[in-house]
């Protein structure tokens, strides 16, 4: 479904100096009005980072950090709604916020559900969220160098009518998707052979 709430930790597993917490659907005001105590007076501006305290639902505090509020459809799913906390990178105090995020109505995104919801939403065609994809899991400079999510080498930016049928029927360009994901491929295998010993 994507009309209902979903929540997920953005970043990257480990400690950090920051970590995300991303809610996106129709009840993610709603949660941060319900989990957030901004500092100063005034209501939420759309896309500007506002200081104050994340808290659980019975009102613990659990860190001070940052909060912004997405309006739909410009948001990264092109759902109704996003939000975002900025909190410090802690595991313990992610998932603690996490879990605040879940029981105040949201449920724990799949994964790949962002992304998901953002081509089912018109924001990117299927050659894109792959890019996006593979971007994240590229392992090598070169081969993240292959994969920008909003590269012209993608169907629909090179040929956007034909990429609208291409989306819709779930198939993929083979050119030039081809070539890329040799010199992809390539680049995976260079980096992950072993060093020679002799």
């Amino acid at each position: 479904m994507t009309t209902d709430t979903i929540a997920a930790i953005a970043t990257a597993p480990g400690a950090g100096g920051i970590g995300i917490v991303r809610v996106s659907g129709p009840g993610a005001l709603p949660i941060l009005e319900k989990l957030f105590a901004p500092a100063g007076k005034g209501g939420y501006k759309p896309w500007i980072l506002r200081r104050g305290r994340v808290q659980d639902t019975e009102g613990n505090t659990l860190d001070d950090s940052l909060a912004v509020f997405m309006p739909g459809p410009k948001t990264f799913t092109g759902g109704r709604c996003g939000r975002e906390f900025q909190c410090h990178g802690g595991p313990v105090l992610l998932a603690a916020v996490l879990e605040a995020c879940l029981c105040a109505g949201a449920r724990l995104a799949e994964r790949g559900e962002f992304t998901r919801r953002a081509f089912l939403n018109g924001r990117m065609d299927l050659t894109q969220a792959e890019a996006v994809a593979e971007m994240i899991a590229a392992p090598s400079k070169e081969a993240q160098g292959l994969q920008p999510p909003n590269s012209t080498a993608c169907l629909g930016s090179a040929s956007p009518g034909c990429g609208t049928a291409w989306s819709t029927c779930g198939r993929r360009s083979a050119l030039p998707w081809t070539s890329l994901r040799k010199k992809w491929n390539a680049s995976r295998r260079k980096v992950s052979s072993p060093p020679s010993r002799t």
